[in-house]
């Protein structure tokens, strides 16, 4: 049986020789594994990291296979340019800080969703990526039930999710 799923690439890696890992934040399932089959001899875009895409998959023991891949967001120019692949990357640990594997939060997905299209949309300019991070974990905060109404510094949001996830 095929399902579809939207979700965004967090992470890719080798498996066996031509296969690729991927973990994928999705909208109705949370942090899950697809498999994409000769991954590695036929790359598509949306297999890059940080693309949001629509799959086609069908369910396994361990994992599902990946049968079709849509692009919906590729998100190039985060790839373009350091700083802001710093950024998203950045974003991929704060997600994987917070949720599980299996836990869906769609509230968070959209979230980050949003954030990676500002980033996209974004020149590298330091400060102003630094007031987005903040403006970011500030919705998330918001989105977790954690803001307690004080302004939100890198300090503070990274006590607040170590105090929320133990």
């Amino acid at each position: 049986m095929s399902i579809r799923i939207e979700g965004i690439v967090l992470r890719k890696k080798v498996l066996r020789e031509n296969d690729l890992l991927l973990n994928v934040f999705t909208l109705s399932d949370g942090r899950i594994k697809l498999v994409q089959k000769q991954g590695l001899k036929k790359p598509k875009a949306g297999l890059d990291l940080f693309c949001r895409n629509e799959f086609i998959v069908s369910e396994n023991k361990d994992f599902a296979l990946i049968y079709q891949i849509s692009g919906l967001d590729l998100y190039a120019n985060i790839r373009r340019h350091y700083i802001l692949l710093q950024e998203a990357a950045n974003a991929v640990k704060t997600i994987e800080k917070i949720t599980s594997d299996l836990q869906p939060n769609p509230e968070l997905y959209i979230l980050f969703s949003k954030f990676l299209q500002i980033l996209n949309q974004s020149t590298p300019n330091k400060t102003e990526l630094k007031q987005l991070r903040l403006n970011w974990y500030t919705d998330i905060l918001h989105n977790e039930g954690l803001y307690d109404g004080q302004p939100v510094t890198e300090k503070s949001f990274q006590l607040a999710i170590v105090n929320y996830r133990g």
